[in-house]
């Protein structure tokens, strides 16, 4: 990728990194809080909405480049590519009342693999090793069924 492309693309990451951590901000502050002072539910949200802001601020400034037609096309490709992954964790529920926990989760890895253009056969082999090093890490180590 060319700088011009590069810095484009560190243009649009800033920015929906800065509209990602003010919408959780402004999301968390109707979660409740608890008497006494201690941390309620907000805390983790909030931390993670600072990190997200001040990324995106950094980045703004060490690459301050204004967004051109290829600046847009990358917000269109990452929203659909959001989305699709949105989609597929959606249906990663139903698909464990239907063949189970491994298997599913198998497919999520997969599926997720090719949404990122990998190799097919890397996806599956990556799919694969996920799954099996999930099911002996919980269910033969730790004796959790799954």
């Amino acid at each position: 990728m060319s700088e011009s492309n590069t810095k484009t693309t560190e243009w649009v990451n800033s920015v929906l990194l800065l509209a990602l951590g003010v919408w959780i901000w402004w999301y968390s502050a109707d979660f409740p809080s608890l008497d006494e002072g201690y941390p309620g539910p907000a805390l983790f949200p909030r931390m993670i909405a600072t990190g997200f802001v001040s990324c995106g601020i950094l980045l703004l400034v060490t690459h301050p480049r204004l967004p051109t037609q290829f600046a847009f096309q990358i917000v269109y490709k990452r929203t659909l590519l959001l989305i699709s992954g949105l989609l597929l964790i959606m249906l990663f529920p139903f698909l464990i009342d239907l063949v189970g926990f491994v298997p599913s989760l198998g497919i999520l890895c997969f599926s997720f693999g090719l949404l990122l253009k990998v190799i097919w056969w890397k996806a599956a082999l990556t799919a694969a090793l996920t799954a099996s090093i999930i099911y002996f890490l919980f269910v033969v180590g730790l004796g959790v069924s799954l």
